[in-house]
């Protein structure tokens, strides 16, 4: 017959068990693998710890493609060589299901937009290991590069093909155009100040300001394809950066 105290030791670890499966304060499951449905159906979960996740050395983006649930689904977009990211194995078009929350859970994430993950990746301690579970082998990204292309059909071929080329390139601009970068942020050399003419440049000739939507819609019709889509975020040596879709700006949730 079993001790008392070995009796009293198993029922504090099934307590545990308990708590540890219980929903937190955003009503999501904890530490509980997720069910892949929906559009993530037949992908594969994979899960990765980084120890050193600052920078992360990705960059994510929230997919445009319309969803049955209106799930805002978050996807890799790119990862940088040699960065945190890329040697924990994440890759391009990994979809995140699930992520560390405030404390040692992990909470779930898929559907709920970028912004929620933004906040969970942007306030995990430095010293805190990042668990990051995605879901691979879905064609997320490749439906949102569909939608992406279907906002270009604004005119005839050649504007049709303007328009997705410059979006396409856009990724590349960050890291090759460094010289323009360089001539306006020689004093201040800062990564942030580089981004920010970068976007500056891009949008050169737009409204300032959302207040100026109304009256110059003639001019961001025009001119959209030249502007860099506020959905993007990038990810650079000293931080990871995602566009604010309200202000347009490059906000590093590493700091």
């Amino acid at each position: 017959m079993p001790s008392r105290s070995r009796i009293k030791r198993h029922s504090l670890q099934h307590l545990r068990s308990l708590r540890s499966m219980s929903n937190d304060d955003d009503g999501n499951e904890t530490n509980i693998l997720p069910t892949l449905m929906g559009s993530l159906s037949g992908s594969k979960l994979h899960e990765y710890t980084l120890k050193e996740h600052k920078p992360l050395g990705c960059s994510v983006e929230e997919s445009l493609a319309k969803e049955s649930d209106n799930a805002k689904y978050v996807f890799v977009a790119e990862v940088i060589k040699g960065g945190n990211a890329a040697r924990a194995g994440l890759r391009e078009g990994d979809v995140i299901v699930q992520l560390s929350g405030t404390f040692d859970e992990v909470v779930d994430v898929a559907g709920l937009g970028i912004e929620r993950i933004r906040s969970l990746v942007g306030g995990r301690p430095k010293e805190n290991p990042l668990t990051i579970r995605v879901a691979r082998g879905t064609d997320i990204m490749t439906r949102h590069q569909l939608a992406l292309a279907e906002l270009c059909i604004v005119g005839d071929d050649a504007e049709t093909a303007d328009c997705i080329t410059s979006i396409f390139t856009a990724d590349n601009d960050l890291y090759m155009e460094d010289n323009i970068a360089t001539e306006i942020c020689d004093e201040d050399d800062g990564t942030e100040c580089m981004l920010d003419s970068m976007w500056d440049a891009w949008t050169e000739g737009l409204p300032v300001s959302a207040m100026e939507e109304d009256e110059n819609d003639a001019v961001v019709e025009k001119d959209e394809k030249k502007k860099v889509a506020p959905w993007s975020s990038r990810s650079s040596p000293s931080g990871t950066y995602v566009r604010d879709p309200k202000t347009g700006k490059l906000v590093n949730i590493d700091e």
